[in-house]
């Protein structure tokens, strides 16, 4: 079954309504109108909603929302049900959304102006203990049933997927499931497979509804409309892990290669279920990261040797039944710089300096050895450098101005690999030392692509090498590996 995706205007005119529609016709074939985010109501505004949305060949709903539900209508249930019947007398929509305490008066008015009544429930805080009989009471009122549920945890999607699963069985009309939050969304992705013949978008500054990305976002990097029961499934597996730009790398990969796949961000906080729900969805493989590139080798059946050498795991197929585990990182982090070196004359032959002691450090020291160079590795926390240098043999340090002599004689190459450089930590670890210029500084932070060590060091004149190189050079490993299994 086809899902069908739907724009949410959530706009506060009617006028910016329209223009949305027109804007994003072409990637959706339904809209909903959230009359309750409208600064004023007027049937003659609405009816041109459904009217626009007819003329382009597209569906319109007609939505109310109650804030008890979510939504912006903040007056009592009774005058809800007043402003929801005069818009229902005077405006023609394809569906009505009625909340599940509606009067019957509205349903059976919308039904007699030829609407389909969508019966909705929404869970904020909790689910309910029997999604499916509660789905299917909603569908016996004669309506089409809509659920949605925030979802807290991967244990939340574990059950919401088995939820779906036998509903897919137990009904055979139409039911719109959606979860809601950071670990919902690869339900919206997936709408087809969870069964729901809607997924909902939005744009603008007012969101919908947790969760919700644009229009274009799910018909053309998702390729929603075409995810079929066959659409071999990849992701990322995180947390969080929304702000990712693996999907934006590996879609137009498939869409490019003509495959029927898709990658979707899978908020995880427990490898156990996310592995469970992984059989079950028979998802074929998955990029690792933050903060589960360690904790997720116990899961794996096999891995390469560079798995074991680094501690860390950043890819993951699967191989007939088994998991299979590498480290793609590595790979990753090296090709950039050997570019780079093909270029370049090292300041003090093959002898690098990298700053950090974690899981991300540990892949390029292992690079950076591999390669013959000798590593001085730095990091705040000394003991933590002290480990790191005994694994590989290096030499270490503490991160602050008493190792500025030891950083000279190791200075050919520089390797920031902490959170450092992103976010509210946005510094330059280094600025306590001199760059002399012939330094090549490199910085595995991708978000923002210039950061403070790389911004200073291009200042004074080094080569320098962004985070995002590594990110594209690794995922175009691992994503040689999911084609593969398409």
């Amino acid at each position: 079954m086809a899902v069908n995706v739907v724009l949410s205007l959530t706009s506060g005119s009617v006028g910016e309504a329209l223009s949305l529609i027109d804007r994003y016709a072409s990637y959706c074939q339904g809209i909903e109108l959230r009359a309750d985010c409208l600064a004023s109501l007027s049937c003659e505004d609405i009816s041109a909603v459904s009217a626009r949305a007819k003329e382009l060949g597209l569906f319109s709903i007609l939505t109310l929302r109650h804030e008890r539900d979510g939504g912006f209508f903040h007056a009592s249930y009774k005058e809800h049900d007043r402003v929801l019947s005069e818009l229902v007398s005077c405006c023609s929509f394809d569906f009505v959304d009625v909340e599940e305490w509606a009067s019957d008066s509205i349903v059976s008015l919308a039904r007699s102006n030829g609407s389909r009544v969508i019966r909705s429930a929404h869970f904020f805080s909790s689910m309910p203990s029997d999604i499916v009989s509660y789905v299917e009471a909603l569908a016996a009122m004669g309506d089409v049933p809509k659920l949605a549920c925030m979802l807290s945890s991967s244990a939340d999607f574990s059950f919401f997927t088995d939820s779906a699963m036998q509903l897919k069985s137990s009904l055979s009309g139409d039911y719109i499931l959606v979860g809601m939050g950071e670990y919902g969304f690869p339900s919206r992705v997936l709408a087809s497979i969870m069964g729901s013949f809607i997924t909902f978008s939005s744009v603008g500054t007012v969101s919908a509804a947790p969760g919700h990305v644009s229009p274009d976002v799910l018909y053309s990097l998702y390729r929603v409309p075409s995810i079929n029961e066959g659409t071999s499934i990849f992701g990322i597996i995180g947390n969080p892990v929304l702000h990712s730009m693996s999907p934006g790398i590996h879609n137009p990969i498939f869409a490019e290669k003509g495959l029927d796949a898709v990658y979707i961000p899978f908020c995880v906080d427990s490898l156990e279920e996310f592995f469970s729900v992984a059989d079950r969805l028979n998802i074929k493989g998955v990029s690792v990261t933050i903060p589960h590139k360690q904790a997720v080798i116990p899961f794996l059946d096999s891995c390469a040797d560079v798995v074991s050498a680094v501690g860390a795991c950043n890819t993951v197929v699967r191989r007939g039944s088994s998991w299979w585990g590498t480290n793609t990182d590595v790979y990753g982090f090296w090709s950039p710089l050997e570019d780079v070196l093909s270029v370049s004359t090292l300041a003090s032959g093959r002898r690098a300096t990298v700053i950090g002691a974690g899981g991300a450090a540990r892949s390029v020291v292992y690079a950076l050895v591999k390669n013959g160079f000798d590593v001085l590795i730095l990091n705040r926390t000394v003991e933590k450098a002290a480990s790191l240098a005994a694994d590989f043999s290096c030499e270490y340090a503490a991160l602050d101005e008493s190792s500025c002599a030891l950083i000279s004689s190791y200075r050919s190459v520089i390797v920031q690999t902490t959170s450092l450089g992103m976010g509210n930590n946005c510094v330059n670890p280094l600025a306590f030392y001199d760059l002399q210029g012939d330094e090549i500084c490199y910085d595995i932070v991708y978000i923002p692509k210039m950061t403070p060590f790389l911004s200073f060091a291009e200042k004074k004149g080094c080569r320098i090498i962004t985070g995002d190189l590594m990110l594209k050079a690794q995922a175009i490993e691992q994503s040689r590996l999911f084609c593969e299994l398409v």
